[in-house]
């Protein structure tokens, strides 16, 4: 199993999970999903965020490119950090 599927494989588990919490308490909870772009390609990167956006919950994504993560752009509030100084 490829790095890639090992983390598509994480993420799925993490999705049933908060759609599990969601149905049992009304909360879906808080995500986060850290340097979501490494090992994806942009179908599955897009996939991920699609899911995550549908879930409704409160999730909060890093990556160090934005143009990798801008399939979510629109829906996104975006802060950015540099040198320890946020944006």
């Amino acid at each position: 199993m490829s790095r890639g599927q090992q983390k598509l494989l994480l993420c799925a588990l993490q999705l049933a999970q908060a759609e599990w919490q969601r149905e049992v308490t009304g909360n879906p909870g808080l995500l986060l999903v850290d340097d979501l772009p490494a090992e994806l390609d942009a179908g599955h990167r897009a996939n991920l965020l699609d899911s995550l956006a549908a879930l409704d919950a409160q999730a909060f994504v890093t990556a160090t490119d934005l143009t990798l993560v801008e399939h979510a752009a629109g829906n996104a509030k975006l802060f950015h950090v540099e040198h320890g100084v946020v944006t």
